[in-house]
């Protein structure tokens, strides 16, 4: 071996007997020493980076007088509460865009004041955010 210049005191006993006492166990006190993170979030901000959000689609004219004539239908025929296929956009709280969903519900009520369509389930999707109304109760030329 190769003489080492601090071979005198490499086994020594660690002065400050507290230390060492704080740390019985060797796994607990080689845990202090172990690798951190040191970008924390990193991970999380490259995922949501990565999330495909949608763009909503702006409907035309013809798309907006369909949609009108299914919701005055809907309007005369609320007392049947009908189940209504919802296609809608739903705005992303973190970012640009948003996806769209599909709902099939019963629908309670088509709100004037708020410009919404209020369920049975108390739930309410905005008429600007709908894209696509479907129901069994339809005319075959809807």
């Amino acid at each position: 071996m190769y003489p080492f210049p601090y071979n005198d005191i490499l086994n020594l006993r660690y002065p400050n007997r507290e230390i060492e006492t704080a740390f019985p166990d060797k796994i607990l006190r080689e845990a202090q020493f172990a690798p951190f993170a040191a970008l924390t979030g990193y991970e999380e901000a490259v995922s949501e980076t990565a999330r495909v959000t949608e763009q909503k689609m702006i409907p035309d004219e013809s798309q907006l007088e369909a949609l009108n004539r299914k919701l005055q239908f809907l309007k005369q025929h609320l007392s049947h509460t009908p189940m209504v296929r919802v296609t809608h956009f739903v705005k992303d709280p973190k970012k640009e865009g948003g996806t769209y969903r599909i709902q099939i519900l019963p629908i309670k009520k088509i709100s004037e004041t708020e410009k919404a369509l209020l369920f049975l389930d108390g739930s309410k999707i905005y008429l600007h955010n709908i894209s696509d109304l479907q129901s069994d109760i339809f005319p075959e030329s809807e």
